[in-house]
């Protein structure tokens, strides 16, 4: 994927951009907006019959966080950055990459919530990983990416920095998190790299019960309203 690539229409709407919501875009293309411009994680470099193959595998790490498979096995994940940061998750958690878009607010959401996008009619709530993750809050600009992701309970919106692609890692070189960062949350496993460490992020424990509960309530409410 390219770093600055920008959908039609950002540059005219680039000038004027102001942060909102702590560190999202005021403007930019809607998703809503009859833009084709989501990628497939197919269009990241993966064949369709390799994409079949990463959701059998991504669906066990899904259901049992990261299993460490038989030997030989490898999992594919689609790896993006946060604040210099490596990040991967299960290809079959994914289900597209989003230019930054607007994000519009949603009261009373947890505090990790940026806001909302419409996505051809589906309401997709934004999480912060940042603030998850308790990085530095910074503006995520037109080159950002947005990840739109299925947990087992509802599909969600991430924003991130940059979105390098899928790669395919060994079962047997994915360690858990305690063995190496004791106290670490948020991260299902950990792969050191030649270059780096890379953390295999822990969807389903994204949010909280009391944050899951509280974001169907800000949801609801805010559908009232628009009804």
């Amino acid at each position: 994927m390219t770093r600055g690539r920008k959908t039609e229409g950002s540059e005219q709407k680039a000038e004027g951009s102001k942060q909102m919501a702590g560190s999202v875009k005021r403007d930019g293309p809607k998703a809503d907006g009859g833009l084709n411009c989501g990628l497939r994680i197919a269009d990241c470099g993966m064949t369709k019959r390799q994409e079949a193959e990463g959701q059998n595998k991504g669906s066990a790490m899904t259901d049992d966080r990261v299993s460490p498979g038989g030997q030989g096995s490898v999992v594919q994940l689609v790896v993006f950055n946060l604040e210099g940061l490596r990040y991967g998750l299960p290809v079959a958690a994914v289900d597209r990459v989003l230019p930054m878009v607007f994000v519009s607010s949603l009261p009373q959401a947890p505090v990790i919530t940026l806001g909302v996008i419409n996505l051809h009619g589906q309401i997709l709530p934004v999480l912060d990983l940042r603030r998850r993750f308790g990085l530095p809050a910074r503006e995520y600009g037109l080159a950002a990416r947005l990840l739109v992701v299925r947990t087992s309970r509802r599909v969600l919106a991430l924003p991130v920095d940059e979105v390098q692609g899928v790669r395919e890692v060994a079962t047997e070189a994915v360690t858990p998190p305690q063995a190496v960062l004791p106290g670490i949350e948020h991260v299902a496993g950990i792969v050191a790299l030649a270059d780096g460490l890379l953390f295999i992020h822990d969807l389903e424990a994204c949010l909280s019960l009391e944050e899951e509960q509280q974001l169907d309530k800000a949801l609801g409410e805010a559908e009232g309203v628009r009804g």
